[in-house]
């Protein structure tokens, strides 16, 4: 462990599992105080992380979750969108409106949320780090899951919007594919 990320706060969403999980481990062993959100808790002990039931469908659920996360760790210094679903490889033809209304929901909007709700503790601090985790599909393409890569696609278009309107402020924001 180093001390690299001492005395700032993370939250991963998505945090509970895989990837997500990976990075809130390695955001903590540089030091950061983090904080998962998503809808099960992690299985096993969670050591320096912490968990809050948060789900990225939910804008009210998710601003409270940020209340909270500042009332006791101050504001969050580091945001990685991560949460969301697989693309299920569904052909055009069987993507109805409940499987591509919950793609854009947890990919788009629930990153979209967190982010306004973070924002204006970053911006008081001057700093801050968001990460929104995309997809390689936003380059390639594929032929079996559009409304996956849609929803990436337009998490990307974020990304690079929001790089644009925080960077006087101190505020850096990349996506990593």
């Amino acid at each position: 462990m180093t001390d690299r990320l001492e005395g700032l706060t993370a939250v991963v969403t998505g945090g509970s599992s895989g990837m997500g999980y990976e990075t809130a481990r390695a955001l903590a062993r540089q030091g950061a105080r983090v904080v998962i959100t998503d809808l099960n808790r992690p299985s096993g002990d969670l050591g320096p992380l912490a968990f809050v039931r948060v789900d990225n469908r939910d804008v009210s659920a998710i601003a409270a979750a940020v209340r909270d996360i500042e009332k006791t760790s101050g504001s969050v210094d580091i945001l990685v969108n991560n949460a969301g679903i697989s693309g299920q490889s569904l052909p055009i033809s069987q993507i109805d409106e409940t499987a591509f209304d919950a793609m854009f929901e947890i990919h788009v909007k629930g990153a979209f949320f967190f982010t306004q709700a973070v924002v204006p503790g970053m911006r008081r601090k001057r700093f801050g780090r968001i990460v929104n985790i995309t997809s390689y599909f936003v380059l390639a393409g594929s032929s079996s899951m559009s409304h996956y890569v849609g929803a990436k696609a337009a998490l990307h278009g974020l990304t690079r919007s929001w790089a644009l309107e925080f960077a006087g402020g101190g505020i850096t924001v990349n996506a990593v594919a």
